[in-house]
């Protein structure tokens, strides 16, 4: 009996009686045919796993520039983020026409440079009279003392800080709404 010869992907040969070649060449056709398509399919396997590895850089870059982006757009332009009052910030306060009370505050990370205002609003949002105004920078903490008036009239309010950034732009904090009683027979005190 002759020989077949047959020469695998690496190159090794192998050898088969000619009375067995038809069995064993379809064996090794069919090996011949799928090593390449493995060898192909690692391949494949290859570059989609680096695809997948830039894409998801490319998607963690992109992930961390929207964070970034959001952050400084969300952010007030006017540098008005980190400011905030610290007093009165208790609901269900009740307070008398009249008396002294201050509004405190805290300038925290705040590119605001002055407190100018303090203002008393309804609940409802209406303007109601200027409390205080003065000028005071990032070494005070709150505005002073100040008559507290409502214009006689009982009921919700909440003040409205007016403040200036070192840009010029005005920003404005509201406190938390607290109860007003005006009372007839209590006059005002010296603040």
């Amino acid at each position: 009996m002759t020989e077949l010869e047959f020469k695998d992907i690496k190159g090794e040969a192998s050898r088969f009686p000619k009375s067995q070649s038809a069995r064993h060449s379809s064996q090794f056709c069919s090996f011949a045919t799928k090593a390449p398509k493995n060898h192909n399919q690692n391949n494949h396997q290859r570059s989609n796993n680096i695809i997948y590895f830039f894409a998801m850089k490319l998607l963690l870059v992109f992930v961390i520039l929207s964070a970034l982006a959001y952050t400084t757009l969300s952010a007030p332009a006017d540098g008005c983020a980190g400011f905030r009052i610290t007093s009165p910030t208790a609901p269900g306060l009740v307070w008398t026409e009249g008396q002294c009370y201050s509004v405190s505050y805290d300038f925290g990370a705040s590119s605001v440079t002055s407190v100018n205002e303090v203002d008393l609003f309804t609940s409802g949002g209406s303007f109601v009279k200027k409390q205080w105004s003065g000028s005071l920078g990032p070494g005070t903490g709150d505005t002073g003392l100040f008559n507290l008036d409502a214009n006689h009239v009982t009921g919700d309010y909440h003040f409205v800080l007016k403040t200036k950034t070192s840009s010029g732009a005005e920003c404005t904090f509201s406190s938390v709404n607290f109860h007003v009683v005006f009372n007839p027979n209590s006059p005002p005190a010296q603040c």
